[in-house]
Parts: structure tokens; C-alpha cells; sequence
């Protein structure tokens, strides 16, 4: 069935949810980057994910965000299994309701975009695809 809820309505939970790596050359021995985790995030709420560098911030968020399978545990996102979705319906919640600004060289938060950084912010705010929509603007991949 696909993802049909509205912005307003959307809730993202968590439960149990873990992330292992293979560490080593065989790859028999594991790294765990998210120990076992519950969390709630309500459309509207401010949560802020603190932690030391390599604690899991990252792999949480992407995760949450669908575009990391966990080794364990389930996100739901207003009430539907994430990861029980096909990958098209996945990228097309991604696309239309989850907002992710990435860490690094290429995120839009950087000091040397100062004017891309309320744009990002206001798509995040009002949809993605939607506002883009509103907008009259293209996707990355053009029109619709």
C-alpha cells in the first residue's frame, strides 16, 4: 500500500532498532553503531541527536530516514513499516516527506551557502516534492 499520510500527520518511531557492521578482514567479528534504540519524532518537534564523532548520529538518522537498512529492530513512519515498503514507494516517502541535510562538504548548512541554506530549510519545512511543486521548480530529475 503506499505512503499516503499527510506531512502534519507523520510520525517516525523506532523500536529495538540496531545497526551492525562487519569489522575486520573476514568479517566475522562486528562493530555495533546503534545499540538497541527506541525513539518517537512527531511532525513539528525539534529533537536534537548530540554524540561524539563515530558515536552512530549519522547512521541513526539515515536509518530513520529509510535509506539504511537496520540489522535490527523496525522505523515506522505514520504508522507503516519502512522497511517493509518497496524500494519505490521508500524513495518516494524519502522524496516527498523526509528531509535530510547531509554532513560535510556538499550540505547545505556549510558557511559558504548562506543564501542556499533558508531554502533547504523551507523545503524541509513545507514537503519537499510539494513545495517544490508550489514553487513551480524541478526536482533534481526534472519535472513530476
Amino acid at each position: 500500500m503506499p505512503y499516503s499520510r499527510k506531512a502534519s500527520d507523520m510520525l517516525i518511531e523506532a523500536t529495538s532498532l540496531t545497526k551492525d557492521f562487519p569489522r575486520g578482514r573476514q568479517g566475522t567479528r562486528l562493530f555495533t553503531a546503534v545499540h538497541p534504540l527506541d525513539i518517537a519524532l512527531e511532525a513539528g518537534q525539534l529533537t536534537v541527536i548530540t554524540g561524539h564523532s563515530g558515536s552512530g548520529k549519522s547512521t541513526l538518522l539515515s536509518m530513520l530516514a529509510g535509506m539504511l537498512p537496520p540489522t535490527a529492530g523496525t522505523v515506522s513512519v505514520g504508522g507503516e513499516d519502512l522497511y517493509a515498503m518497496r524500494d519505490e514507494e521508500r524513495s518516494r516517502l524519502r522524496n516527498e516527506r523526509i528531509g535530510l541535510i547531509p554532513q560535510g562538504a556538499h550540505g547545505a548548512a556549510q558557511p559558504e551557502r548562506p543564501r542556499e541554506r533558508p531554502v533547504a530549510l523551507r523545503a524541509l519545512r513545507e514537503g519537499g516534492a510539494a513545495a517544490r511543486a508550489r514553487r513551480g521548480t524541478a526536482g533534481p530529475r526534472g519535472p513530476g
